[in-house]
């Protein structure tokens, strides 16, 4: 994400930040509204795919980025609590929100923020049209090898392993979500072992392997 500090001892920073922003008297974020520090929290717990967690920080941030006349971050903001909002919208609606947020200018232009844009629209799609998902995840993994962004490239790649096994293409699914799983092992991206671990116990599981599709799965019980 394009926010996301470099090392744990930037984390530990911006995590004791928010926490304290997040526990100031309203009085006080009243006086001195600053919402980057809800926008840190809220990209922390929706790369862990804390979605419920992360919806209400992202839309606090939206509000107080609107007021303080930054868009780009406004923006940014937005796009998450979308997909927060999955669960009680319809996946269509926000796909085409998003869509259309695309086709922002500032969107279009900043590589960093249609990142963004595309792998939330490629998670609501996912679960409404393959093809379509797989048309976000591509330009995704395009724009993240651009930026230098291994952990996106990753992550891409694994939604890319899972379309192809949806389209039948066992084999291809395989490598690439088991590429996904040893690059998140290595870049300690735990939401994104965990998702794959899931993926490949299950997929195990329905190939009539439950045995080792049990360990996998024990794995990413162990690591949530």
């Amino acid at each position: 994400m394009s926010r996301f500090p470099s090392g744990p001892s930037q984390w530990k920073s911006l995590i004791v930040t928010a926490f304290f922003a997040l526990h100031l008297p309203v009085g006080v974020l009243a006086r001195e509204p600053n919402p980057d520090p809800l926008l840190t929290e809220a990209d922390r717990l929706a790369w862990l795919k804390n979605w419920k967690r992360a919806e209400p920080l992202f839309e606090k941030a939206e509000r107080a980025f609107a007021a303080r006349g930054d868009h780009r971050d406004e923006l940014y903001a937005r796009i998450g609590k979308l997909r927060g909002q999955l669960p009680r919208r319809s996946n269509a609606e926000v796909s085409q929100v998003l869509a259309d947020l695309l086709t922002d200018p500032i969107v279009r232009s900043d590589n960093r923020l249609r990142l963004w844009c595309l792998v939330v629209k490629g998670d609501t799609d996912l679960d409404m049209d393959a093809d379509l998902a797989e048309r976000d995840w591509t330009e995704a993994l395009a724009l993240a090898k651009a930026l230098g962004d291994k952990e996106w490239v990753s992550r891409a790649t694994g939604e890319l392993g899972i379309i192809a096994f949806l389209h039948g293409d066992t084999a291809s699914a395989l490598i690439k979500v088991s590429s996904a799983l040893k690059e998140a092992q290595a870049n300690k991206d735990v939401g994104g072992e965990i998702r794959y671990l899931t993926l490949i116990g299950n997929g195990l599981t329905e190939f009539g392997r439950a045995d080792q599709g049990l360990i996998y799965l024990d794995r990413a019980i162990s690591k949530a």
